[in-house]
């Protein structure tokens, strides 16, 4: 980003705002993992196609770790064996993970 963008950036969220300083967003930190022995693995039943960079993507047969249920709909968790895979998905693409299927 340039210097000047980055400039006109913020004049417009100053005015956006009445002048004062922009609103900030919250970042909140992701969950700390459980001990690898207490992690509950679920299965992907359907290919799913992260829409937004907090989003996971992944593919029928993908086993993905559970890290936090966030509500009824959507979990955080990451690709097994790869925890640089993670991010949010929806609970109804994925089912009980089973090591004998």
């Amino acid at each position: 980003m340039t210097a000047e963008f980055g400039k006109q950036w913020y004049q417009r969220r100053v005015r956006a705002t009445g002048g004062g300083v922009p609103p900030t967003v919250p970042h909140r930190a992701p969950p700390a993992l459980p001990p690898r022995t207490q992690r509950r693995r679920v299965e992907a039943m359907y290919d799913c196609e992260a829409d937004d960079i907090d989003e996971l993507s992944f593919r029928t047969g993908d086993i993905i770790v559970v890290v936090e249920e966030i509500d009824d709909s959507w979990w955080f968790g990451m690709i097994d064996g790869d925890d640089s895979k993670k991010g949010i998905f929806p609970k109804n693409f994925i089912r009980p993970y089973e090591p004998s299927r």
